[in-house]
């Protein structure tokens, strides 16, 4: 795996604690990238682990994180300035770590304001603390990697036919954030299953998946796994960069697309290349009035939550050819 520039600012500020140790409760710290216009900053404490810090005038905010993997803190400065540092307590998590803090650093550079740089901060440390909260390695397990490469191709499908613009489209992947339906846009919802070769149901995981107010179109994208070597192969990682080439030419989408991977507990990862999967079939259906599914309002108010099954053959009649036919 490449080392980003944080992750190699790490490894020399290592080789100089092996020649020079640091003392006790000590940090050193390497400004990331003097260009940038905020002071963020690499480092290690006297235990060798790795922190990232950004200095700031004012005193900033308390932070609780219930997390074993990350700690944050606040330190003085002799001048005045403060510290607020995150450091990783657990040792085999520092490429996932680098590769976090890296994507910090390069959504720092479109910011301007001391204020921003701490909401951006604050906002990043709840993110990674659900990302690391989530798995003992911080990464997506199998069904989770598949999930999202489905919810990645009907994303590619909407950016693809260009209405709404990019930016209303990413806006609009509302399943990372926790919402009943995957794209949520104020006349339609999508909602997206990944599904095996051969699986003839799809799971519905809520009363309130299929349960939308504005019209909603279900699609059952089925993946097949494949080897490295297949010409059709598709990886999480690969269909991320691809993503990313689409709507690059908008730094707002951009900025909403990194944000929902994180929200969907993606960082760039080799593990994700070891997956390799080739869409077989998509297919598009309209979730009506007549749709087989199961709601709050059908079932007894004494029922909170369930779980069930539909079979794909019965959907038949419910298909529509294309995403969007208007």
């Amino acid at each position: 795996m490449v080392r980003t520039r944080i992750e190699e600012l790490w490894h020399g500020e290592l080789r100089q604690a092996a020649q020079s140790p640091l003392s006790k409760d000590g940090l050193r710290l390497t400004r990331i990238d003097p260009v940038l216009p905020c002071d963020i900053y690499a480092g290690i404490d006297d235990a060798g682990r790795r922190v990232l810090a950004i200095g700031v005038g004012m005193r900033p905010p308390a932070l609780t994180l219930e997390s074993q993997t990350l700690e944050c803190f606040r330190q003085q400065r002799a001048n005045g300035s403060w510290l607020l540092a995150l450091r990783l307590a657990d040792a085999g998590l520092e490429a996932v770590f680098g590769r976090l803090c890296q994507d910090l650093v390069e959504s720092a550079r479109l910011v301007e304001a001391e204020s921003e740089l701490l909401e951006l901060f604050v906002s990043r440390l709840r993110l990674w603390q659900k990302l690391f909260n989530g798995s003992n390695d911080g990464l997506l397990l199998s069904r989770q990697i598949k999930g999202l490469i489905a919810e990645l191709l009907v994303l590619e499908q909407l950016v693809h036919l260009g209405t709404p613009d990019a930016v209303a489209t990413v806006s609009a992947w509302v399943g990372p954030c926790g919402a009943d339906q995957d794209f949520v846009f104020p006349g339609s919802a999508i909602e997206v299953k990944a599904v095996s070769v051969g699986r003839p149901c799809v799971t519905i995981s809520s009363l309130e998946q299929l349960d939308s107010q504005v019209p909603m179109v279900l699609a059952i994208i089925t993946l097949e796994r494949c080897s490295a070597e297949s010409p059709s192969a598709l990886t999480l990682n690969a269909l991320v960069a691809r993503a990313e080439g689409r709507i690059a030419s908008s730094n707002v989408a951009l900025a909403i697309f990194r944000n929902r991977l994180l929200e969907a507990g993606y960082v760039c990862h080799d593990r994700y290349d070891q997956e390799c999967f080739v869409p077989v079939q998509t297919r598009f259906f309209d979730v009506s009035v007549d749709f087989p599914k199961i709601t709050s309002a059908s079932v007894h108010s004494s029922i909170g939550r369930a779980t069930y099954e539909i079979e794909i053959a019965s959907l038949d009649a419910f298909e529509r050819g294309a995403l969007r036919d208007d």
